[in-house]
């Protein structure tokens, strides 16, 4: 491997043919999830809003369908409808269990408070126990978010952070010690080891992880260019090993 000299910052930095295809495929994957997260924490206030300042209405059920399962288990899908503010708005897919959907008819009634926020209807039993709501819909938005949060810090935050670094970073040569090879769930995650010196004289002992092939492609003693950042050194990258290149421009 042949160690590269780069031009002083900023630098003009572009991802290298063929390496983005798997984290872009990656983004659009979780970017729903992500999304759907970000709309189970905004429903938590919003429901509580709903609860305890929303209009009283009463609703009424005007479909109900029953849907048998594979398992040969029964359930039926209500639709309602209810008046705010002199509009008719209409909801569906509430499901009911067997018993409850036997001893329920279209045209019944039942309580419930509705609000519009930011145009669109919001629509509460009134006989919800809204604390235990609040609770379970809060946790498993909390749950959700973090494992989420995990896959968008790797697939936004750490190509983010690299291409920032190669643009702005300090350069320095460094050597390989060493690469390691770990499976984690489904993949393999690749890392190389590598030391450098800083100005002052701090000897940084870290690790990167890079591609199948970059790894592979490096060896204990090979050196190579690293882009670190003054302030915190082992915040760095190996650049021939990584997924960005520099040019002149």
């Amino acid at each position: 491997m042949t160690r590269t000299t780069l031009p002083p910052a900023p630098r003009t930095v572009h991802r290298k043919f063929g390496s983005g295809c798997a984290v872009w495929f990656g983004r659009i994957f979780i970017l729903p999830h992500f999304l759907a997260g970000i709309g189970m924490l905004v429903a938590v206030p919003l429901r509580l809003y709903v609860y305890h300042y929303g209009t009283p209405v009463k609703a009424v059920i005007h479909s109900l369908e029953k849907r048998n399962s594979k398992k040969g288990g029964a359930s039926y899908v209500m639709g309602f409808h209810y008046f705010l503010d002199g509009h008719r708005y209409d909801q569906k897919n509430e499901s009911l269990t067997a018993d409850e959907g036997a001893h329920t008819k279209i045209g019944d009634t039942f309580d419930g408070r509705a609000a519009t926020i930011l145009s669109m209807p919001w629509f509460l039993r009134a006989n919800l126990d809204i604390k235990s709501d609040a609770i379970i819909l809060g946790a498993v938005a909390l749950v959700w978010n973090t494992f989420v949060g995990a896959f968008m810090y790797m697939l936004w935050g750490v190509p983010t952070r690299q291409r920032w670094l190669l643009r702005h970073g300090e350069e320095t040569k460094g050597v390989i010690l060493g690469r390691t090879v770990a499976a984690r769930g489904r993949g393999t995650t690749y890392r190389v080891l590598y030391k450098f010196t800083t100005p002052s004289g701090e000897l940084i002992k870290t690790g990167c992880d890079v591609s199948k092939e970059a790894c592979e492609s490096s060896n204990p003693g090979d050196p190579v260019t690293v882009i670190y950042t003054p302030r915190n050194p082992k915040r760095s990258l190996p650049y021939e090993l990584c997924d960005f290149y520099v040019t002149n421009d």
